[in-house]
């Protein structure tokens, strides 16, 4: 910190030369002049001073008989004199870093992880249309009303948790949770079901429950409440505490299942010929497009979005889409019943296996698989037991305001 301050103000390498040269050091000495860096060499003695205080030195360097030059100019003061004629250089440098400065101010990104059910422009477009867009102002996003929302907007998020990282905003998604994964939130917050079913095992860890095992619940009901309430002997309120509720709800649950395909299809080989196009985005707006020509070919087309960033999380408002278009042929087929009905199978097999990694345990399957005509298709119930636990916010300043308008109400 103190070479910086030193820099900052200037200093200089001087050379000091002559008989007395000892004698100016005494007499620097007396006045309080800061020297360092002495070093005794064939040519004389150096050491470094700083600039406001070389105006006095040169003067004890003449009275003692000293000769003194300096040897070397160091910091900014000297550094600006050497580039005095540069100056639109400097003002370009500062403007830049005014420009990134204001550029921090701002989203200029928005990141979605953790999807599955649903499509990352699906989410994106409802969160820009209705929330962030890119270029908002950073203090105006409210993180807390986005999770809530888009638990809200989308039925099958059990958790979200949105964060702002550099000019970067990152939305976390989890979806049904899985019986192994903790659904909780570190704010006030119910647990509400996410579809209808029978409850079959409850564990509450924190919060009030509403429901008992072998009941029936709808979507939306409260299933652990984060309002506790504390009761005096005569079973009277007088106070209330807001939780994160917390617990584990299983209830047993139908999913409909629907698969239809067409007996014949054409089947893609690719031809390993590409071509490539793309566009530059400069603060949202598309510029600069190239379209390659495409013969008479069927293309398959692969879109890469390229950010211009500073680091991992300081997006720039401009960015690269590179579009690659990839050429392939089609070749018609058609499904023996057999290999039809192993098709099918695949299908709700690998429906299944989805619905496992989420924590859910199939208990019956009512899935018909039968063909009709030129189409195969699947369709019926399946029962299942799995989580149906999902955080809902409580917004605790209303409650205690609807509380006190009714305290208010009764004392009237």
């Amino acid at each position: 910190m103190i070479s910086f301050l030193k820099w900052l103000n200037g200093y200089l390498t001087l050379l000091l030369t002559g008989p007395m040269v000892e004698r100016c050091f005494n007499h620097a000495s007396r006045e309080n002049l800061l020297l360092w860096n002495i070093k005794v060499t064939k040519d004389g003695y150096y050491c470094n001073i700083s600039q406001k205080a070389f105006p006095m030195l040169k003067d004890l360097a003449r009275k003692s008989g000293t000769k003194l030059s300096i040897h070397q100019e160091h910091g900014l003061p000297f550094f600006l004199k050497r580039h005095r004629k540069r100056k639109m250089f400097f003002f370009s440098v500062v403007l830049a870093f005014l420009a990134l400065y204001v550029m921090t101010l701002f989203i200029w990104d928005i990141q979605i992880i953790g999807n599955e059910s649903y499509e990352k422009k699906e989410i994106l477009s409802y969160v820009t249309e209705n929330h962030v867009r890119g270029g908002q102002l950073i203090k105006t996003v409210d993180t807390i009303a986005l999770e809530e929302a888009l638990r809200t907007k989308f039925e099958k998020f059990a958790w979200v948790s949105c964060e702002i990282k550099g000019t970067c905003l990152v939305i976390h998604i989890k979806e049904t949770i899985n019986l192994h994964i903790e659904n909780k939130s570190s704010k006030p917050s119910n647990l509400v079901a996410v579809k209808d079913g029978l409850v079959t095992s409850m564990i509450t860890r924190e919060g009030t429950p509403m429901v008992e095992v072998g009941q029936k619940v709808k979507k939306g009901d409260v299933l652990i409440s984060g309002i506790i309430s504390y009761q005096n002997d005569s079973k009277e309120v007088f106070d209330e505490a807001f939780v994160a509720a917390d617990g584990d709800i299983v209830a047993k649950t139908t999913y409909s299942y629907k698969d239809e395909f067409l007996l014949s299809f054409y089947e893609k080989n690719c031809l390993e010929e590409y071509k490539h196009g793309g566009y530059f985005t400069f603060f949202g707006k598309e510029c600069l497009h190239y379209e390659p020509r495409l013969k008479d070919k069927e293309y398959d087309k692969k879109v890469i979005e390229h950010h211009f960033k500073l680091g991992k999380t300081f997006y720039f408002p401009i960015s690269f889409t590179h579009i690659r278009y990839e050429a392939y042929s089609l070749k018609r087929k058609t499904y023996s019943k057999q290999e039809a009905k192993q098709e099918a199978n695949k299908h709700f097999q690998e429906f299944c296996k989805d619905l496992s990694k989420k924590g859910v345990q199939i208990l019956e399957n009512n899935v018909k698989i039968r063909v009709n005509g030129d189409t195969m298709s699947s369709s019926g119930t399946i029962t299942v037991l799995e989580p149906i636990g999902k955080v809902s916010l409580l917004d605790t300043k209303q409650i205690k305001k609807e509380k006190l308008n009714e305290h208010d109400g009764e004392a009237n």
